[in-house]
């Protein structure tokens, strides 16, 4: 189990390439033009800003960026992850189409859709980064397509999330393994499972992950629905759920706001199960006190939805090269290595460990082992989101049952 100064970081750290550039990204045609324009850049990095310990991260990454290539990292905290979108569609409308406020932006699912498909976005751009060549891109297909969109190297894929479920263990008997058993669980324990409102990713994942086990025909999942198709197809789901809100924590009369909150129930005892998109949840918030000893992370039999987490270049960019730059070292090594280290981040990385030399991989080997965090093993591959269609419809329906 991580200790508090663990989590803080007093016992080492992961690597820092400095001094040169790392991993041999020198040698790829056209790079050295990118790096000589992004040098002196300072790059608006608009990036969610609620979590800490990506904030931590994000700041250590533009530290490495400044001594690697010469750029000033300014992470703008956004509240609301639909707020690129909006600002670049803003742009746009008043003629700004060369000196946007936005550098690199980070966007997934409906924001990342929407923007692609209204032109908001630069690219292709993958394919300029040297880092690209380590993307795993067959065995974790969402670091190339989201929500089943394929991107054709208009984002950058930076960093993992997969559904895990964590449970009490003091509650004394088994967790459920499925999303059938989930409901049966909830019954035999009244108010001891949570989650959060859709508008929140959890929360979201969390019923994708029972559309998932329930919708009749899989392969629906992968394309455009329509409304009346959605209706059917759905209509599982819903079944499930309306015999399941009664049985949530306050009788599904409200939810809870964030996953800040679902840790504070469990830890005052008030909840025994609650899902997360952070694999690493269960170990650092111990670590850090927010969850109690006895919570333990899980993954469900057949499986758990996961995701990918993009940074895009807006058309409009004031300084694409040095946008480019931080792209770049976000798919290194030594950003991917301390992203899966517990001690700062704790996520799965986008990279293909088969692509790697024995110097990237060393990055790697440095992370330490925390026997309670669910190795890559444990959890599996992750499950597809469904469709970006599939989304509003999700939220709409839920809203009509459950929205004040």
């Amino acid at each position: 189990m991580l200790s508090g100064a663990l989590v803080l970081g007093c016992v080492g750290e992961a690597r820092a390439a400095v001094g040169a550039q790392p991993n041999g990204d020198d040698d790829v045609a056209g790079w050295a033009d990118i790096l000589r324009e992004g040098s002196g850049q300072t790059v608006a990095f608009h990036a969610w800003g609620g979590d800490e310990r990506i904030n931590a991260f994000i700041a250590w990454a533009g530290a490495q960026a400044r001594v690697l290539y010469g750029v000033q990292l300014r992470h703008v905290k956004l509240r609301d992850a639909a707020e690129p979108v909006a600002l670049v569609a803003a742009e746009r409308a008043a003629g700004n189409t060369r000196n946007g406020s936005a550098d690199l932006v980070c966007v997934e699912g409906r924001n990342l859709s929407a923007m692609r498909q209204s032109g908001l976005l630069d690219g292709p751009v993958l394919n300029l980064l040297p880092g690209a060549r380590r993307v795993a891109r067959r065995d974790k297909p969402s670091t190339v397509m989201d929500r089943m969109v394929p991107l054709d190297g208009y984002a950058v894929p930076w960093r993992l999330a997969q559904l895990v479920f964590i449970h009490e263990t003091r509650d004394g008997d088994e967790p459920p393994g499925s999303i059938p058993a989930m409901l049966e669980w909830a019954l035999r324990h009244p108010g001891r499972l949570s989650h959060a409102g859709v508008r929140d990713a959890n929360g979201l994942a969390f019923l994708e992950q029972a559309l998932h086990e329930l919708v009749s025909d899989k392969d629906l999942l992968r394309h455009p629905v329509a409304p009346p198709d959605f209706a059917r197809a759905s209509a599982p789901l819903w079944d499930w759920y309306d015999r399941l809100r009664p049985a949530l924590w306050q009788g599904g009369k409200v939810f809870p706001s964030s996953q800040v909150q679902q840790r504070s129930l469990m830890k005052a005892g008030e909840i025994g199960l609650m899902a997360s998109l952070d694999p690493s949840d269960a170990v650092v918030s111990i670590a850090a006190g927010t969850l109690p000893r006895s919570a333990r992370a899980y993954v469900l039999d057949g499986g758990t939805v996961g995701h990918c987490s993009f940074v895009a270049v807006p058309f409009n960019a004031a300084h694409r090269a040095g946008a480019l730059l931080v792209a770049n070292f976000l798919l290194s090594p030594q950003a991917q290595a301390r992203l899966t280290d517990p001690r700062y981040v704790g996520v799965p990385t986008v990279l293909a460990m088969d692509r790697l030399s024995p110097a990237d991989y060393a990055y790697f080997d440095a992370v330490p082992r925390v026997p309670d965090l669910l190795s890559d093993a444990e959890r599996g591959l992750p499950l597809l989101e469904p469709h970006v269609s599939w989304v509003d419809q999700i939220i709409e329906g839920w809203e009509k049952r459950c929205a004040a």
